[in-house]
């Protein structure tokens, strides 16, 4: 590329700059579905609120 000259060398810089915008947006898109795991995890976690009566509960109100 470099007995081609400075407009190979400009031409060889669209490919890299194509890669680099290309895992800057998958990284993000990435990044935002696994914050939005995170967050429906810590929402419907088990045992963070119970919303059910254990036995034990009920066979002492019995």
């Amino acid at each position: 590329m470099e007995r081609a000259g400075p407009p190979a060398q400009q031409l060889g810089e669209f490919p890299k700059s194509a890669f680099i915008h290309g895992m800057q947006e998958s990284a993000t898109v990435l990044g935002l579905l696994t914050l939005g795991a995170a967050a429906l995890i810590a929402a419907w976690a088990p045992g963070k609120r119970r919303t059910t009566k254990t036995t034990e509960t009920v066979a002492a109100q019995a």
